[in-house]
């Protein structure tokens, strides 16, 4: 099995309108030689905070993912410092799990 890679971001998401009526949230790539869309999030008649906030959080994925790998990377060399074992390793354990779903461990 190949590895994938997500599209690098920045990702930004915008409101898509059908006769002035917002319909979805289209998540786009903004990197420069990695453009176009990423997902879409349609929008429900009762759940538009709901569906705005999942277009947000699509959108910041790859700021998420940055911030994942750099955690994952130095907690262990800061949470004897910081965190007591158990929160250490149940952090650990909760980036791993994030950068596995995500494809990049």
């Amino acid at each position: 099995m190949s590895k994938h890679t997500p599209t690098p971001g920045p990702w930004k998401f915008r409101t898509c309108y059908t006769k002035g009526e917002p319909v979805e949230y289209a998540v786009e790539s903004q990197h420069p030689e990695h453009s176009g869309p990423i997902a879409t999030v349609h929008i429900t008649v009762d759940n538009d905070d709901e569906d705005y906030a999942n277009a947000r959080l699509i959108a910041a994925a790859p700021c998420l993912l940055a911030a994942c790998k750099l955690l994952h990377r130095d907690l262990g060399r800061i949470s004897p410092k910081v965190f007591d074992e158990e929160i250490s390793e149940e952090a650990k354990s909760a980036l791993k799990r994030a950068l596995a779903k995500a494809g990049a461990e």
